[in-house]
């Protein structure tokens, strides 16, 4: 066998693997974003009344126009020096009204166990533009439509 054939043969092989982990990572991320739409929204914020979380943000009180959702590390940077260290596992969830945006990070396990736990709404954030300067924040769901008019009377003089 030639030095070509066995170095494709070797990046071949090589490259199996990543093919396989990156289609493993795809379908737990689905799995994870699918987990966070289903959500109820009483278990997040007990004020509220059940309905599915994706339905909330888009149909209720929020009425947002867009939601994207992607799995996340919670937005932290890991203490790898600590050995008993377990990353966190949250979906993120970008939205838009109008000319805010923002995002809401939920935890719903940890990347060693998986979806585990009850979930929790860290914080909920909103903004417009690139202010950050005094952008509203939560910890509680319900205060999402006031964060969202909040951060649209920042627009007006």
């Amino acid at each position: 066998m030639s030095r070509v054939h066995a170095s494709i043969l070797l990046l071949l092989s090589l490259s199996a693997p990543l093919t396989w982990g990156q289609k493993m990572a795809k379908a737990t991320e689905q799995r994870i974003i699918s987990y966070a739409k289903a959500l109820d929204v009483s278990k997040l914020d007990p004020s509220l009344s059940s309905q599915r979380l994706d339905q909330w943000l888009r149909f209720g009180p929020a009425h947002l126009d867009t939601v994207t959702w992607e799995m996340n590390g919670c937005d932290l940077k890991p203490d790898f020096s600590n050995p008993n260290y377990v990353e966190p596992l949250c979906a993120k969830v970008r939205f838009k009204r109008g000319n805010c945006w923002g995002w809401a990070i939920i935890t719903v396990g940890t990347f060693r166990n998986g979806i585990s736990g009850q979930p929790h709404l860290e914080y909920i954030f909103a903004t417009v533009g690139s202010n950050y300067d005094h952008t509203p924040e939560s910890s509680k769901l319900l205060d999402l439509p006031r964060l969202l008019e909040e951060t649209s009377s920042l627009l007006r003089p």
